[in-house]
């Protein structure tokens, strides 16, 4: 991690020791209770303390960056790096933006120098404006509003001009170039594109998942040279359902120009590229497990993806979701054996072909549980887990019982609340589905009152919270 402004420096820090506490020795603040699993086992460097990281690396292992936990250090950044003088202005046109993308985004400004400018968007319905970083497009800009967005409603950052079937790409890099890559990732988002450059990738962005870039590929297609294969398209979009479902478009689309297609993932929908940027996780081996995701999205059948996740973890058997689904795949030993043992020497391909023909692969669920939290009431001793459930129909959210996870009739009949959301599995499945899933699974304690809490010492009401001065409203 790069050096950290002085004095946003100092405010971290600051933070940290009201909110975390943590003991200062060798250059680290150690003891810093984690943001995630609540043990005093997390730490972060005293000189660039960018990350917070949880010791425990079997139990929680959690990476926190401080731009998530302290975001009110992150909105004013005129404020903050405005140059204080009109010849230092004059001088350095750049400073806000550069000290957003370089503190804000983790960027290293030597190598997107030129690739934006400093602007200023005023909003007339409120008179008031706000620094922003603008990044050139074909026919027109995308711009990044800088300074407390949230006053402008939804408006964060803004597209203007058509950019259909187009893409942002870097100041230096021509059709020639990405025609003569090995590989081009696409992503949604501008900074996610810069995330992947500062990985060593080539990488663009069509700005908006549902933006095909015909017009790029064409190009490619005319700037390729005649003895060398086409460039393989990585759709890198975001991990959430949007992301997910615009790159099975695209690939089919890509297909049809004759384009390979591979795909990256993130782990979870939490982070998108310029997150794991930030929080270190953009080496070789990470981008690694990315593409490893990537290809479990594009897997063409249940049975295509558990072999894909056998051959990664070599589990003999685990539970897996495809389409709205929940698969229980197992590997049958003996089948196994009678197909290796038929051929004698088996070769690489015979042991595929007899993993193939051995997995066996179950339906247990016609839909997807995902538990969100866990809910208890200390003053009643109830609590109640509750989920988010997928289905062909949609997204719905129920609460479980304890004793409605521990049996697989109970829980069977409770999914069954949800129309067409069947459970068919076994109670060893189910118990090998809950204990993963409930891994580091957050606790919404309750009160019974609005008002003050003296537990949480935090003012609360039925659509917002007030603690330290600070507002926050009931999330999603």
């Amino acid at each position: 991690m790069f050096e950290m402004n002085e004095t946003l420096r100092r405010d971290v820090l600051a933070e940290i020791e009201r909110q975390f506490g943590g003991k200062e020795h060798n250059k680290y603040i150690n003891r810093i209770e984690c943001p995630s699993c609540s043990k005093k086992e997390a730490f972060t460097s005293v000189e660039s303390p960018w990350v917070i990281k949880c010791g425990r690396a079997n139990n929680c292992g959690e990476h926190h960056h401080v731009k998530e936990l302290f975001p009110h250090l992150f909105e004013t950044w005129t404020e903050r790096y405005q140059p204080k003088t009109e010849p230092e202005r004059v001088q350095n046109p750049t400073a806000v933006a550069d000290g957003y993308l370089r503190d804000g985004r983790g960027f290293e400004l030597a190598q997107i120098k030129g690739w934006y400018t400093q602007e200023w968007y005023q909003n007339h319905d409120i008179n008031e404006g706000s620094t922003t970083v603008r990044f050139a497009m074909p026919n027109g800009f995308w711009e990044r509003v800088l300074d407390k967005p949230e006053r402008f409603g939804k408006l964060k950052a803004r597209a203007v001009g058509n950019y259909k079937g187009l893409v942002w790409q870097a100041s230096i890099t021509s059709d020639k170039e990405l025609a003569e890559a090995d590989q081009i990732f696409i992503t949604e988002g501008i900074f996610d594109a810069i995330a992947w450059i500062h990985a060593g990738k080539v990488a663009v962005s069509n700005i908006s998942s549902g933006n095909f870039p015909s017009e790029l590929l064409e190009r490619i297609k005319k700037a390729c040279p005649a003895n060398k294969k086409l460039p393989i398209i990585v759709w890198a979009q975001d991990g959430d359902k949007a992301g997910r479902d615009a790159t099975l478009k695209h690939v089919e689309r890509a297909d049809r120009l004759g384009f390979t297609s591979a795909a990256a993932q993130p782990r979870t929908p939490k982070h998108d590229w310029n997150d794991l940027h930030q929080l270190g996780r953009m080496a070789d081996k990470d981008i690694e497990e990315y593409l490893h995701q990537g290809d479990l999205l594009l897997a063409k059948s249940p049975a295509d993806k558990a072999l894909l996740m056998y051959h990664k973890r070599e589990r003999r058997q685990f539970w897996f979701t495809f389409g709205h689904r929940l698969y229980w795949w197992e590997l049958n030993m003996d089948a196994y054996d009678r197909e290796v043992g038929r051929e004698g020497d088996s070769t690489p391909e015979d042991r595929e072909r007899a993993l193939a023909n051995a997995g066996v692969v179950q339906c247990i669920a016609t839909a997807i549980p995902r538990p969100l939290y866990f809910q208890a009431n200390q003053v009643t001793d109830e609590s109640w887990y509750y989920f988010r459930i997928e289905t062909a129909d949609g997204i719905h959210k129920s609460p479980f019982t304890p004793k409605q996870l521990t049996s697989a009739g109970e829980f069977k009949n409770r999914l069954l609340a949800i129309k067409n959301a069947w459970y068919t599995g076994s109670g060893k499945q189910l118990d090998q589905v809950m204990q993963d899933m409930m891994h580091n699974l957050k606790t919404v304690e309750t009160t019974d009152f609005i008002g003050y809490s003296k537990e949480h010492k935090a003012w609360i009401f039925n659509e917002v919270a007030i603690r330290d001065g600070k507002a926050k409203a009931v999330n999603s």
